[in-house]
């Protein structure tokens, strides 16, 4: 591992995607089929405010939420998204040992050797180069301090629970017993925090958090009994936004709250010459559902534009449709094209990703400045197949361009868009694809 902090900084924000190489897209697009995305279930999709001349992406409150057990070790990573309204929300789940270079830079950086080496400062900026996201809240919190955030849980008096292997925690003597069962909320709430070494691996374990998270979504449904009219819905601010995860949490779980583990898969073996236990998340798929629930608090890290997506095909639309012998959601069609787009060097901000079948024939470019139009139409070709471009009648504060696929795109999904970027407006120089250890 880089041993300097800021050796390792720079080197994990080259491989989350300064510069993109043109390689990287023939990778992605090979991997719809291990993580298809279920149309509507990232709870309320945000959606742009109409306020004023120029359309604007309203404030989403955002928090991470680390656990670590008794023996010090990073054993939960959570990002808490409040709906534009202040009350529920999304969870979003990573894996504690995630790689935040996304498997592209020369060495893998599980997000537990950041809290290891550097505390929550460390932490923090892998993090944000993992997420893309800023937060208003950042904590790290003992397996003791999680059961007092998530006391307003101690209403539904126990959880469920489907684990297909034993759980057993040597630090702590806790153990949970395989197979569907009802636990008292305070023992489901602390497998978040248990750690089997060499019975059950970390990586093991990431299903293990996936079903505590379900199982505390569940439990909260459509929001919890005692905090029913606690709050009045109404769109956060920066200075408004709860001071405290305990009050975040209360916010969170006073209205329907939906839960998403973001897929992981392994690293590369020669990216991990340490041979530490490290899984990579697909960063176009962290970007999607990031723009989707939290798009004002997406960053634009890349050197091109900035866009809005929308994929509204119908469920009949898709009828036959494949993607490497997979069928496909509207959202796995939107993640494909977020593939495009970052391959491309573009900054994708905001996704709506439903099936309200308004999909055009064609897919429809909208761009801010006419003199663009006639240079847009054919550089978006090489991305989206055939596209009509125009100008947009209504700006998105932040966008650059919105993209609304057409059934044309459907037709373009196995296209070599990778041969076709080479000496395109879109080809990025390679001399800094990959990271350099100094």
């Amino acid at each position: 591992m880089t041993a300097l902090p800021s050796r390792r900084r720079r080197d994990t924000w080259l491989a989350a995607g300064l510069i993109v190489g043109l390689l990287i897209i023939a990778g992605v697009l090979t991997l719809v089929g291990a993580r298809t995305l279920a149309d509507s279930t990232l709870g309320r999709e945000v959606v742009v405010f109409d306020d004023s001349a120029t359309l604007r992406l309203p404030h989403t409150a955002t928090a991470f939420l680390g656990v670590v057990g008794d023996e010090g070790h990073l054993t939960t990573a959570a990002v808490l998204v409040l709906a534009p309204d202040g009350t529920g929300g999304s969870i979003v789940s990573f894996a504690s040992v995630a790689d935040s270079a996304g498997n592209q830079a020369l060495d893998v950086y599980p997000l537990d050797d950041a809290w290891i080496e550097g505390g929550e400062d460390l932490l923090r900026l892998d993090v944000e180069a993992l997420t893309g996201v800023g937060f208003d809240l950042f904590e790290v919190v003992s397996a003791d301090r999680l059961v007092e955030v998530m006391a307003p849980l101690g209403e539904l008096g126990e959880l469920f629970i489907d684990l297909d292997d034993p759980v057993f925690d040597p630090s702590t003597d806790a153990a949970w017993p395989s197979g569907a069962q009802g636990f008292s909320v305070e023992r489901v709430v602390r497998l978040l925090a248990a750690r089997n070494p060499g019975a059950v691996t970390d990586t093991d374990l990431i299903e293990v958090r996936t079903k505590v998270w379900d199982s505390i979504t569940e439990g909260v449904g459509g929001g919890l009994e005692t905090l029913d009219g606690r709050f009045t819905p109404g769109e956060l601010s920066a200075s408004t936004t709860p001071a405290d995860l305990g009050g975040f949490v209360e916010r969170l779980f006073s209205d329907r709250v939906t839960h998403r583990a973001i897929a992981h898969a392994a690293v590369d073996v020669e990216r991990n010459p340490r041979e530490v236990e490290v899984v990579f998340h697909d960063p176009s798929e962290v970007v999607m559902v990031f723009a989707q629930i939290a798009p004002a608090r997406v960053g634009a890290p890349l050197s091109g534009a900035t866009f809005r997506l929308e994929s509204v095909f119908a469920t009949d639309d898709l009828v036959g449709v494949v993607v490497d012998g997979v069928p496909v959601s509207g959202a796995d069609i939107a993640l494909l094209a977020v593939d495009r787009i970052r391959a491309a060097s573009g900054n994708v901000l905001s996704v709506s990703a439903t099936a309200s079948g308004l999909a055009p024939q064609v897919t429809r470019v909208l761009v801010a400045d006419d003199d663009q139009i006639e240079v847009a139409a054919q550089s978006f070709a090489l991305l989206f197949g055939p596209v009509e471009v125009s100008l947009a009648e209504e700006r998105i504060d932040g966008v650059d361009v919105q993209v609304m696929l057409g059934l044309s795109f459907l037709e373009d999904l196995d296209a070599d868009v990778a041969a076709r970027l080479v000496g395109s407006v879109f080809e990025v120089a390679d001399e800094e694809s990959g990271a350099v250890d100094e």
